[in-house]
């Protein structure tokens, strides 16, 4: 389905990759590298911060992410934004 997880169109071809998301208040809330492969991507759950509940969805709101990947010249790129949570 569509909007099931956060797609980041082409990250495949950056496969040196690392991805934070962080809550309203700058909390890091999603951490991981390789983001895209063999199923790890974002779905909306936290697995980093002060208290984390794998088990329930993030509160809907607004967050933001930090991309960080190495492009195909070898240079180390950042990029961010945010995302809109809704259930």
């Amino acid at each position: 389905r569509t909007n099931d997880y956060l797609r980041l169109e082409g990250i495949s071809f950056f496969p040196e990759n690392s991805i934070e998301i962080f809550n309203q208040w700058g909390s890091k809330v999603y951490g991981t590298s390789n983001y895209g492969t063999n199923g790890n991507v974002f779905r909306g759950f936290a697995n980093s911060g002060i208290i984390v509940d794998k088990t329930s969805p993030l509160p809907f709101g607004t967050y933001y992410y930090i991309l960080n990947y190495v492009d195909r010249n070898g240079i180390r790129q950042e990029k961010t934004g945010y995302l809109q949570l809704t259930h």
